[in-house]
């Protein structure tokens, strides 16, 4: 699967972004998800920046973190990087320093969550599907593959818990004489919520009861244009 940091639309995708929907119906659907472990090579964790932003992303990731379990707490990223990273080094590598554990057990957290975007791929399109001014007309399929990727850091430990990779899917379908209807597949929606949940099932695995304190940081590639997480994961 080509990936991509820019969500890829196809044409139905276009015609459902620029709301040509008067005459049609659209029926969506969540695809399917595979969520596993995926193996960490560490050796490139110095080629990893952890950051604080996007802060939306990162907002909108602890409100679903807290809807899922009541006893999730965020601890604040700004605060978390200070506690941590006093010197400013950001890297990935430095966090898991042996010598750096110290700092980690008085950051306030009890696991950092780095949070990577939903990629998506090219859309495969098969047939013709076209939205104009006097409806909609023909049919076609849309399929797009979406994957997410997010890491999870034992701070108490010092080291890696787990790295969950989730996948799907989906296909988007439309037909139409004049009137149209379009099947669509919320593929990156899907993911994102699968791979959250399975953020939680980690966590409650190793810690079942009481308060989880959670730090959020997002991550950039280091001298590369590679999804930053990639590097270190098979």
């Amino acid at each position: 699967m080509r990936r991509s940091r820019v969500r890829r639309v196809g044409r139905i995708g276009w015609l459902l972004a620029v709301g040509l929907v008067a005459a049609c119906v659209v029926v969506p659907y969540s695809p399917p998800t595979e969520s596993s472990s995926t193996p960490v090579r560490l050796e490139h964790a110095d080629r990893v920046l952890l950051t604080v932003g996007p802060r939306q992303f990162l907002e909108d990731t602890s409100d679903a973190l807290r809807r899922r379990d009541r006893d999730i707490e965020i601890v604040d990223s700004f605060t978390f990087r200070g506690a941590v990273f006093p010197e400013g080094d950001w890297r990935l590598s430095r966090l898991l320093d042996p010598e750096r554990h110290a700092l980690l057990a008085a950051s306030g957290a009890d696991y950092l969550v780095v949070v990577g975007p939903v990629l998506t791929g090219a859309p495969d399109e098969r047939g013709l599907f076209v939205g104009t001014a006097y409806g909609f007309y023909g049919a076609g399929t849309n399929t797009t593959q979406g994957s997410a990727l997010m890491l999870i850091v034992d701070l108490a430990r010092g080291e890696i818990l787990d790295a969950l990779r989730t996948r799907a899917e989906g296909t988007d379908v439309a037909v139409g004489f004049f009137y149209g209807l379009i099947v669509h597949a919320t593929t990156e929606s899907s993911v994102r919520r699968a791979c959250l949940d399975s953020v939680v099932e980690t966590l409650r695995r190793v810690h079942p009861d009481g308060r989880l304190r959670l730090a959020l940081m997002a991550a950039e590639p280091i001298g590369s244009s590679e999804y930053a997480l990639s590097l270190i994961t098979e």
